[in-house]
């Protein structure tokens, strides 16, 4: 209550130095053009109203930024959204201008703008992250805006930033939430000072005007495209087309401006040495140093900000900030490399942006970049990262949790460019949920059993959730979780919370009873079990048409461990999965101990990455349905069947009982004899068919036998690789629309189940065919030619023939597999013209089914010289040869 009443009294003592405008109304800059908006079209219309005109001009000499709208309004939550105004500007060094504020109505006009008086209040949009500014809103809440009137107005915010005088940046997008009519975006800046323009995805360039001493660059562009997003876009990703304009040429140029604020003065830098020596001991190591004085800024010197005008760029006095223990993220790491400067320690602050992390470009220079601050520091030879606005971290300072922000600018001498962040956050989430399930009807219930083990930058995550609620509060929220998936769960007591700080690793224990883990579904009682946690983090919508990419959570392992203790033995069929792509792998075990009255399953699923590319989302969707098809567990049984005589029903109840499982099982034996037949038949047919295949040469052999080599030796690796892909592919489930276990399962369709086995079964049949044309190409066979190309054509075939079922059956179209595909199927190609036509090739595979060889042109005309003399002798061949 006193750090709130302290709060607001500080907020009124700041605001009270700010002073508003009294007067809002001006004409239209001369410099600034007048455009007409464009005649209504229902085809632009999106909730509820048409955009006709976005019209901003800036003029870099006089600090003016004019903008002036249209809008047709079609519904009365339309009227209800667009009829209150709303402009912000910071009063500490800008001014408001409107222009006009007109409604058309038929052919009536109505200027509003002279009959209301606007209302001002507080923006502080940041003001749930404790961080207050100047910046004023001007809201003029029209009266009498009806569905059919076309709204317009125009205003301008004048002034600059003092610290930025003389500096110019801009930036706009082409493409908005909805279509609009007419854009017109224009600059005017001093041609001695002409600021560089950067576009992006395929942005229109401007057109150049120069006249005397200022240059207009200009954009028109007439219906401009809608911008749709996509859910979980990563935050550093914008796929419209933009403009960034600046006239910083530099990242050097930029750090020599921002130095002097980030520098502390001699006499600040000598108390704060003296206050980091006293809180730091003689005998204590430079790392241990460094980790109290982080934690202390960290933990003790509370995040808060009062950033009005230049503080909203230059940091408060360092020893100010020390004294009142409040800052933002500038003042806490000027304070912090004030404190490390202090024992010895080599750092700086680094601006980065917590949004563009990594995709901030060298050549787009500008302050306003960048939203946050941070510190870097040098430690025995290596650079190290601490966010001092991060409290409750666990770990000494070198293994912090630092989150990737990617690149930033370090304010420091000789600071030339952007610096890459090099930090690598490991953390660990681990859940162990043991159920002693009860027999159905019995009196007394199930239990469960739950530890929780957090590390790393998950432990931080947790850290400060744990430190802010009691025991009592976190039991409940625990509680209320899992009664989501198991209505009539109780808690049987406190959680016990053990935090290794150090080491960075949180333990948590549950316990619970569960009074109706068993729910009767007509004759059949069933238990199921699911981690919600997982399976929500496994789950993805379907969205055939992505075009932008995806964020993942990353660093994440997460780790899940199910254990179940049965009243008696079930009869399970264990298993496994994997399923592992470039940016994700998830692995599934499950193992039955003691009679198979307890079942231990374990899965983990990791990132690699935290961006997938919009082209593999399809790809990401079907494999984590194949995950989210083993988070949930269910046991059942028919009514009235006790546990003690469920190990052997009777009257043909078994598969019931078992849940499909001796049914699946029984699928599963079939598959692999099938499978195993098949190879045996096939293989057997093969070997007679080649032993016979000797073909005669297509045309002679213009010169002497050579071995293996040349492109020849290439194509050989490759088919060795050939071979063994297509052995592993036959035992891999992963890049399939169902897994192993899937296949069987009832949920899988008839043609789904029918299309994998056959293309497993293809893939079987491939193995065998190319290793026997493998072992023809070792021992250079005339006969291996022709069983090669068949093997090409063959792959070419049916790879695009199942790929075409799969993606009619889940009536899905993506366009990246036949991307691969057509890149496969060329390549496929290119080798079978090669085997067709290379003289190499014809001159290697020359041995003949005896032992023989294809003879050569000179040695078939001695051969037949013989024949008619009867008198071949073997050294005139090789005479021949050499």
């Amino acid at each position: 209550m006193l750090r709130n009443l302290l709060i607001c009294l500080s907020f009124l003592l700041f605001s009270g130095f700010l002073k508003a405008q009294t007067n809002y109304q001006s004409a239209r800059p001369a410099w600034a053009i007048k455009q007409a908006f464009p005649a209504e079209n229902s085809e632009w219309q999106i909730d509820g109203f048409q955009w006709l005109l976005y019209d901003r001009q800036i003029n870099f000499s006089t600090e003016e930024d004019y903008y002036h709208y249209a809008f047709k309004l079609e519904t009365p939550e339309a009227v209800s959204t667009l009829s209150n105004i709303e402009v912000s500007y910071d009063p500490s060094y800008e001014q408001l201008f409107f222009h006009k504020i007109v409604v058309y109505r038929a052919k009536e006009v109505i200027s509003v703008l002279d009959q209301q008086i606007p209302k001002e209040i507080r923006k502080e949009s940041s003001r749930d992250r404790l961080l207050y500014d100047s910046t004023l809103a001007v809201i003029f809440n029209l009266n009498d805006v009806r569905p059919g009137d076309i709204l317009e107005y125009s205003f301008t915010r004048k002034g600059i930033n003092p610290l930025f005088k003389g500096h110019y940046f801009a930036s706009e997008y082409f493409e908005k939430p909805s279509t609009i009519g007419l854009t017109l975006f224009r600059i005017l800046a001093p041609t001695n000072k002409m600021p560089q323009y950067f576009l992006a995805n395929d942005a229109p360039s401007p057109k150049l005007v120069g006249t005397g001493n200022v240059t207009e660059m200009r954009w028109v562009i007439e219906e401009s495209n809608q911008y749709d997003y996509y859910q979980n876009e990563p935050s550093w990703y914008d796929g419209r087309p933009s403009v960034v304009i600046s006239n910083y040429r530099s990242w050097e140029k930029l750090n020599q401006k921002l130095l002097p604020w980030y520098s502390i003065p001699k006499e600040e830098a000598e108390y704060l040495r003296s206050v980091a020596l006293e809180m730091t001991s003689k005998d204590e190591s430079i790392a241990a140093k460094i980790t109290r004085l982080s934690r202390f800024v960290q933990d003790d010197v509370r995040y808060l900000g009062f950033e009005n005008g230049i503080n909203a760029f230059k940091p408060h006095s360092s020893v100010e900030v020390y004294e009142s223990r409040y800052g933002d993220c500038k003042d806490k790491s000027l304070l912090l490399v004030g404190l490390l400067k202090g024992i010895g320690v080599e750092a700086a602050p680094m601006l980065v942006n917590t949004n563009l992390r990594a995709s901030l470009k060298e050549e787009e220079v500008s302050p306003f970049f960048f939203n946050h601050c941070v510190v870097v520091l040098a430690y025995e030879g290596d650079t190290a990262f601490v966010d001092p606005t991060i409290s409750n971290l666990g770990n000494q300072f070198l293994e912090m949790s630092f989150p990737t922000y990617g690149k930033g600018l370090i304010i420091a001498n000789g600071s030339r460019s952007l610096y890459t962040i090099k930090q690598k956050n490991e953390g660990k989430v681990e859940i162990s949920e043991e159920f002693t399930v009860g027999e159905t009807g019995a009196s007394e219930p199930s239990k469960l059993e739950v530890t929780t083990s957090f590390e790393g930058i998950e432990a931080d995550n947790m850290r400060s959730y744990f430190a802010g609620n009691s025991i009592d509060v976190i039991t409940k929220d625990y509680e209320k979780y899992y009664a989501f998936t198991y209505p009539h769960i109780k808690s049987t007591g406190l959680l016990e919370i053990e935090d290794d700080r150090e080491a960075n690793i949180i333990k948590v224990k549950e316990g619970y009873e569960i009074d109706s883990l068993w729910v009767l579904d007509e004759d059949t009682w069933r238990a199921t079990f699911v981690n919600t946690q997982l399976r929500s983090m496994l789950s993805y919508s379907d969205d055939k048409n992505r075009s932008a990419p995806l964020y993942l959570a990353y660093p994440q392992r997460f780790i899940y461990n199910r254990i179940l203790i049965l009243p008696s033995s079930w009869g399970l069929n264990p298993n496994t999965d994997l399923i592992e792509a470039e940016e994700y792998r998830f692995s599934y075990n499950e193992k039955a101990f003691d009679n198979d009255r307890k079942v231990v399953v374990r899965i983990v699923y990791e990132t690699k990455t935290n961006e997938l590319a919009a082209e593999d989302y399809n790809r990401l969707v079907r494999d984590h349905d194949k995950m989210l098809a083993q988070v949930s567990y269910e046991l059942s049984k028919p009514k009235g069947l006790s546990f003690s005589s469920f190990k052997v029903p009777e009257d043909g109840e078994g598969d019931e009982v078992r849940a499909g499982e001796v049914k699946h099982g029984l699928f599963q034996v079939i598959y692999i004899l099938i499978m195993i037949a098949m190879a045996f038949i096939f293989n057997l047919l093969l070997s007679k068919r080649l032993a016979k295949f000797d073909p005669a040469p297509d045309s002679w052999v213009q010169k002497p036998r050579k071995a293996i080599g040349g492109w020849l030796l290439l194509f050989t690796i490759l088919q060795v690789l050939t071979v063994l892909s297509v052995f592993a592919q036959i035992f891999t489930f992963s890049q399939e629309a169902v897994s192993f276990i899937g296949m069987f399962s009832e949920k899988t369709s008839g043609a789904m189940a029918l299309t994998v086995f056959s293309k497993k079964l293809y893939q079987l049949l491939l193995f065998i065919y190319s290793l026997h044309a493998l072992i023809l190409l070792f021992k250079r066979r005339s006969s291996a030619l022709k069983v090669l190309k068949i093997q090409l054509l063959t792959m070419a075939i049916m790879t695009g023939l199942f790929h075409l079922i799969l993606q009619f059956i889940t009536s899905s179209w993506d366009t990246s597999v036949w991307f691969i595909y057509t890149i496969q199927a060329l390549l496929l190609a290119i080798w079978y013209f090669y085997l067709s036509n290379s003289e190499r090739v014809a001159e290697t595979l020359v041995m003949r089914r005896d032992g023989g060889v294809i003879f050569t042109r000179e040695e078939q005309v001695l051969i037949d010289q013989a024949a008619a003399n009867d008198e071949l002798k073997m050294e005139d061949i090789s005479k021949s040869e050499n």
